[in-house]
């Protein structure tokens, strides 16, 4: 971990990026996904941009690395969950309805909160850690 005041205002800004960029996407791709691919692909965008993000600043500050692998690892972790989901639901035709939609709607309400929550702390110079994340890229 570093000293807050050793963080860039520009590592800040670009580790934010990386968050809510990642959330863009994913609402951006999930949307068109949804709408005219598959809904297997929901959230993919959101991968692809944040592993975009770490390729390009994977040589930069470690406070920036960081976050652009929470990023990551965050936005993988939950397009696997939502296939996983999907898939459960697929093959009981939606039978365990009752027990599905709280099990969707948590995976929704932490896909769209924990990346607002992640970008306030890089802009404030914290580090943050997505719960229920798979830790590929450290």
């Amino acid at each position: 971990m570093s000293d807050i005041t050793s963080i860039t205002e520009k590592d800040r800004k670009s580790a934010f990026r990386a968050h809510i960029g990642a959330l863009a996407v994913t609402v951006l791709s999930s949307w068109i996904a949804a709408n005219y691919l598959s809904f297997r692909l929901l959230g993919i965008g959101g991968v692809i941009f944040a592993l975009a993000f770490w390729l390009i600043h994977m040589t930069g500050s470690s406070f920036l690395r960081r976050h652009a692998a929470e990023a990551f690892n965050f936005n993988l972790s939950m397009f696997l969950y939502s296939l996983a989901f999907l898939v459960i639901w697929e093959l009981t035709d939606g039978m365990l309805f009752l027990l599905m939609l709280p099990i969707g709607g948590l995976l929704l309400a932490l896909w769209i909160f924990c990346p607002v929550i992640a970008a306030k702390a890089a802009i404030n110079g914290n580090e943050y850690r997505y719960p229920i994340t798979l830790h590929v890229l450290k």
